[in-house]
């Protein structure tokens, strides 16, 4: 089933705010419920605390007396086991302990009146008006509740008066959590009638928090519960030990309060709460429908004005007077429409048009094509005779050569974009081997351009001192800055090989020394930053024995040709992964130059690659 965009609109309004509404209204009702019922709860508490004080020293003389006549008629009479018929009482029973005469005679003495009549006192001090002190009969005690079973109302004088207070004590050798036995009763032979079959001596089993008051002997209030003597009240019972000189609780004063205020008080706000919904909920239908009036009713014309659009009716213009972004939109479509009617009724005459125009482009793209044929063929040839040059200035390109002790493996695979990779090899006065190898960033002529002429440099200061070669190849490419185009930098490496030592000056891709069991990157510091970037260089130099190692110098587009020959792009390898990658101490040189070539990818290779393999010469 389809919904249209106001009816989607309209209930995700509504849903929403009386949700909102509704959480809001909620959670207020449910703090004032608790805050009133914690405040009729404290109420009940300072009503029964302050009630209690009436039983003082001679009236616990009293509960002790009439407690001891208790257990002894209770020892007398029973000829069963308590616990095991304890145990057969339910959670609303009570049971006579005594025989009627028994419980007659107890109820007949002096005790058990007076207790009746100082809970009677408990009972009416709950009220607003406080009674003279006066023997209080049987009317007063029974005055709480006028209401039927359908229709509670609340008790007439108001004030937290007490349905029924009464004293319990614990039975001899019975947990007080099983069973408890009453020992007064404000409501005895009360016109309720309603505890009037349960005198003195009378069993149940009593509410948690009432037992509780015998084992922790301290006020307990329960939660409001249906009283079992009258099911249409509810009440709230509190508990407080009466307790002798030695602190053992001798009794628990027990009273009822009936809750009906307090469920008046809820009653009343859940009304409000409801109230106060339907006015959030008609609010929300109001504010839907006039939301829906602002938005819907120029989206359906702007939906009427689309498919018209759709339908080729160029003439249809949307109705939207608006100048908000309804409005703007409206504007749009219509200029649309405008445009498209004018562009159809036109359209013969702007087709021949564009086709003239089309077949013009098409012999001007025929004759770019043939002129960039014949530039490009020219530019190849340039191109090749530039690289043929740059390898004819090369030295050993592609070969092997032996000094001294030394065998020197040189391989050059220039790009088609003309890089500036470069070596030259030399001999200083003192007979040392020289080897200088390096990089000029950039592409192309001028790139060419200046490795050929730090060629010619080098070549003409061979035999200086070797900081005194890199300080001029510095001032040459850091003068350049002024006039090529783009400028130009070099990473230059430069060796120097000896009988047994060697040493290394200069900034480039660090050289990678191993042998069969080891393999060790050279240090990258012994020149902060490369050739033409600053008019002054610092020059350091890194001197070490040969050894049995030998030792690699690479570009940066041999290091990029590798990864990419094994489809690794991880550039942060470790020295004895990358030289694994290259293969050349298991298959050698040539081997790694055939597969790089046979690459697809490596005839547009953008980069030069090369590389020097400086291997020591085995003593024969």
């Amino acid at each position: 089933m389809k919904f249209s965009f106001a009816v989607k609109l309209g209930l995700l309004l509504v849903t929403v705010i009386t949700t909102l509404t509704g959480a809001i209204l909620f959670n207020s009702y449910s703090y004032s419920k608790n805050v009133t019922y914690d405040d009729f709860k404290a109420s009940i508490s300072a009503v029964t605390n302050t009630g209690a004080f009436v039983f003082n020293e001679e009236a616990r003389d009293v509960i002790e007396s009439l407690k001891q006549r208790l257990n002894q008629s209770l020892a007398g009479e029973s000829n069963i086991e308590l616990n095991d018929w304890v145990k057969t009482l339910k959670s609303h029973d009570v049971k006579p302990a005594l025989s009627a005469a028994t419980s007659n005679q107890l109820q007949d003495s002096l005790e058990f009146q007076t207790l009746v009549q100082l809970l009677r006192r408990v009972k009416a001090g709950g009220g607003k008006v406080v009674a003279p002190l006066r023997l209080l009969d049987q009317s007063d005690a029974g005055r709480q509740c006028s209401a039927g079973h359908n229709n509670p109302k609340v008790p007439v004088g108001s004030g937290f008066v007490a349905r029924r207070v009464y004293l319990s004590v614990p039975i001899p050798g019975v947990d007080p959590s099983e069973a408890v036995m009453l020992l007064a009763n404000s409501n005895y032979e009360s016109e309720m009638g309603g505890d009037a079959k349960y005198p003195i001596g009378d069993t149940y089993r009593p509410k948690a928090r009432f037992s509780s008051a015998f084992r922790d002997g301290e006020l307990s209030i329960s939660n409001w519960y249906v009283d079992e003597f009258d099911p249409c009240i509810k009440i709230m019972t509190a508990a407080i030990p009466i307790k002798n000189e030695d602190g053992k609780v001798i009794a628990v004063l027990g009273a009822d309060y009936p809750i009906l205020e307090f469920e008046q008080r809820v009653n009343e706000l859940e009304a409000d709460s409801w109230n106060l919904f339907g006015i959030a909920a008609a609010i929300a239908f109001i504010f839907t429908l006039v939301v829906g009036y602002w938005v819907v009713v120029p989206l359906t014309r702007l939906r009427e004005g689309a498919v018209q659009l759709l339908r080729h009716n160029f003439s249809h213009r949307v109705n939207v007077t608006s100048t908000d972004e309804f409005g703007v939109l409206a504007t749009t479509i219509n200029k649309v429409s405008e445009t498209l009617g004018d562009f159809t009724l036109n359209l013969e005459r702007i087709v021949e048009e564009r086709t003239v125009k089309l077949s013009a482009a098409n012999e001007e793209v025929v004759q770019l094509n043939e002129l960039l044929q014949r530039e490009n063929a020219h530019l190849g040839a340039e191109v090749d005779s530039l690289i043929r040059l740059r390898e004819k200035q090369l030295e050993h390109v592609e070969g092997k050569i032996d000094r001294g002790k030394y065998a020197i493996n040189f391989r050059y695979l220039p790009t088609r974009s003309v890089g500036g990779d470069f070596w030259h090899l030399g001999q200083n006065r003192d007979d040392l081997i020289e080897l200088c190898y390096g990089q000029v960033s950039g592409y192309g002529l001028e790139t060419a351009t200046t490795v050929l002429q730090l060629q010619a440099l080098f070549k003409s200061l061979a035999g200086e001192p070797i900081s005194s070669q890199l300080k001029n190849a510095n001032d040459y490419l850091y003068s350049q800055q002024k006039v090529l185009t783009n400028p130009l930098f070099a990473k230059v490496l430069y060796i120097t090989l000896s009988e047994d030592r060697m040493s290394v000056s200069g900034y480039g891709e660090p050289p990678i020394a191993f042998n069969n069991h080891q393999v060790e990157e050279l240090a990258s510091g012994f020149m902060s930053t490369p050739l033409g970037l600053d008019s002054k260089i610092e020059i350091g130099t890194e001197k070490r024995s040969f050894g049995n190692m030998s030792y690699l110098l690479f570009s940066a587009g041999f290091r990029q040709a590798v990864l990419k020959l094994h489809n690794v792009q991880d550039l942060d390898l470790t020295p004895q992964r990358f030289l694994e990658l290259t293969g050349l101490r298991e298959a050698g040189v040539d081997d790694l130059t055939a597969r790089l070539r046979a690459e697809d990818w490596f005839e547009n290779f953008e980069d030069d690659v090369s590389f020097i393999l400086i291997e020591r010469l085995v003593d024969l």
